[in-house]
This record gives structure tokens, C-alpha cells and sequence, in this order.
């Protein structure tokens, strides 16, 4: 069966999942995003500016992919305008599923979105906006809104180095030490459960031992980044996604000092990464009929 759609302007925001301890399970909505707009056409069709203008379009687009999955067919014209950076864990992936999902009028674009992705947390963030907890349950994806203080902002460093999440994921222990997951997963409830006031998060509960130790050797600048991150006035920090950007958590009202003191601390060392303060997205997916 195949479905037409009609004219429309999906704006879907990027995320950071994992947020150190929270492997695979927490992500929160950024305010960088990609926008889609649709229309039927005889083919498929796709122009992209910004982030993936140099992607080719071939039967590996995952536009095209998501279109014929959702729809039965390819016969619409997409546009792409998108100001998130690939292969630098910040869910540009799942942002594109996600709105793709939504532009072809898909009851269900998340689950869409996860047949893709393999895994709900940025495509959860991206769609609902906000933060989330979410999980794969016998099939199906299982997802909470998670309260995030609104003086909380993030403060991102996005080096020029692309981590492909395949070879990151490929990294990964096929087992832990129990001492290391109970860990985990103490730290991972606190920051949860912490969100919601800035005021009692504290730096442990962004400490995660069991991916980033693992991938830190595809990105050795990593801990060094984060170290900076903290003496610059950030709670906590960790990798955001499986990187390379690297996510600092601050108070609204310290983050353009720490903005500086982290650019300062680069100057130091000779190197020059993209670095800026990002809010939350709480929005979510948003559609805007033509």
C-alpha cells in the first residue's frame, strides 16, 4: 500500500545521548537542527545545504530509505537544510529520520526512526524535545520525558575529527566488570533524577565506565577536552554521544565564562575547535504546513 503526502516544513532539533553514564538510554534535545520540507514529485528528489550537502544521493540515502519504508514508494521531493555536524555525536542521524519520518505523515516516525537507528534515545530527544529516558522493550520503544532545569545550557566543543558510531560502537566490550555497571547505573539514576535543579547535580554522576574509556583511543584528545570543560566552570562533562564533540553542562549564568576560559585553554595547547554554548531544545519536533 502507498500513501501520498502534502507540502510541509518539518524542523526537528539534534540531541546528546548517553550524557556519560547513561549509555544507550538518556539523551536531551539541542537547539541545532535540520529542516525538511516535502512535496509529491514523479521521483525522488533531494537537494541538501549545510551539514550533508556532500552526501551522495544513492539507494544508501537514508532520506530515500525512510522515505520507501514509510511511504511504498520514493515519489516526493525533499529539501535539507541542516546545521548539525555529522558523525559528531550530536544525533544528526536520527534528527533526519526522525523528520524524514514525520514529513511522510508516518503514524509512528520513532519507531521509524529506531529501525534505522538501532537504538530510541536521539530519536526520542529529537521528536519529543526535552530529555528522555528510553528503552527497547520486546520490539517496541518505551520512552519518559525527564524535567530539565531551565537555567541548565549545554557547552559543546565540536573538534573537525568525524567518528563514524559504527566503528565506535565496534569498540565496545562484548561484557563488564559488575563493579563498573552498578556504577553506572547509580550515576546514571542520579543525574536523571537531578536534572530537574541544577543545583544538585554533581561532577560524579557524569562519570561512565563503559564506553568512553573504550572509544577514547579513536579520539585521545577526549579526556583532555573534558578536563577543560570542569576547570572551566561546567558541572560535568562527558562525550557527547560517540563523539567527537565533547559536552560540558553549565549554569546559564557561568557559561559565557566558561565559553572563554575553554577557548583560552585551546589557545594554550595550539588548537582551535569549534566551541559555543547551546540551549536545551524543548520543543521537539515541529510541522508547518505549506
Amino acid at each position: 500500500m502507498t500513501k501520498e503526502v502534502s507540502a510541509k516544513t518539518v524542523r526537528t532539533p539534534a540531541s546528546t545521548a548517553n550524557l556519560g553514564p547513561g549509555f544507550d538510554t538518556l539523551a536531551i534535545a539541542l537547539d541545532r537542527f535540520i529542516e525538511v520540507d516535502v512535496e509529491v514529485s514523479s521521483s525522488f528528489e533531494v537537494t541538501s545545504s549545510g551539514y550533508g550537502a556532500g552526501v551522495p544521493v544513492d539507494d544508501n540515502h537514508l532520506a530515500l530509505q525512510v522515505c520507501k519504508f514509510v511511504l511504498g514508494h520514493s515519489n516526493v521531493a525533499l529539501s535539507i537544510r541542516s546545521d548539525i555536524p555529522l558523525a559528531r555525536g550530536m544525533g544528526s542521524s536520527a534528527a533526519l529520520a526522525v523528520a524524514v519520518a514525520v514529513a511522510c505523515e508516518s503514524d509512528d516516525p520513532l519507531s521509524v526512526a529506531v529501525h534505522f537507528e538501532g537504538h530510541p534515545e536521539n530519536a526520542a530527544a529529537s521528536l519529543y524535545g526535552g530529555a528522555v529516558a528510553a528503552a527497547s522493550v520486546e520490539g517496541r520503544s518505551v520512552v519518559r520525558g525527564i524535567e530539565v532545569d531551565s537555567e541548565l545550557v549545554s557547552v559543546l566543543v565540536i573538534p573537525e575529527n568525524e567518528l563514524p558510531t559504527h566503528k565506535l560502537r565496534a569498540a565496545l566490550p562484548k561484557s563488564v566488570l559488575r563493579i563498573d555497571a552498578i556504577e553506572n547505573l547509580s550515576n546514571s539514576l542520579m543525574l536523571a533524577l537531578s536534572l530537574k535543579d541544577a543545583s544538585t547535580i554533581e561532577r560524579f554522576m557524569f562519570k561512565d565506565n563503559i564506553h568512553q574509556r573504550y572509544r577514547s583511543q579513536f579520539f585521545t584528545e577526549s579526556d583532555t577536552i573534558m578536563d577543560e570543560l570542569i576547570r572551566s566552570g561546567c558541572i560535568g562533562a562527558a562525550w557527547s554521544g560517540a563523539g567527537s564533540t565533547m559536552i560540558g553542562f553549565s549554569t546559564r549564568s557561568h557559561a559565557k565564562q566558561v565559553l572563554s576560559k575553554v577557548k583560552r585553554f585551546q589557545e594554550d595547547r595550539g588548537v582551535f575547535h569549534q566551541v559555543e554554548v547551546v540551549e536545551f531544545n524543548r520543543t521537539g519536533t515541529v510541522v508547518q504546513l505549506a
